[in-house]
């Protein structure tokens, strides 16, 4: 049987207090993620797979689950998450749209 091995180092109080603290991009992701957005003809639950921020921007991934799911990549200038909500609900491709794309 092969050895393992495994080391644990006791977290600093300092270095704890700093990951308790919670970002705005984590206030975003908690408010966006299991939400629902809605058109008037379909609902979705919103599933946030990342959330990435850099020099050029910040970008959220998400899913649109529903009848139909939507893979969607924005680039975001708030992390308001209702105002996301209701940009999503208003460029989401409709019935009477469907090659419609999800522009923000």
């Amino acid at each position: 049987m092969g050895t393992s091995w495994c080391r644990i180092a006791r977290a600093e109080s300092g270095r704890r207090a700093l990951a308790d603290e919670v970002s705005p991009l984590d206030e975003l992701f908690f408010s966006l993620d299991g939400s629902e957005v809605a058109s008037d003809e379909e609902k979705w639950r919103v599933e946030v797979c990342g959330i990435h921020f850099s020099r050029a921007g910040r970008w959220v991934q998400l899913n649109l689950c529903g009848d139909t799911t939507y893979n969607v990549t924005l680039k975001i200038d708030t992390v308001d998450a209702r105002t996301i909500r209701e940009n999503l609900a208003a460029c989401v491709p409709s019935a009477a749209h469907p090659a419609a794309s999800l522009q923000l």
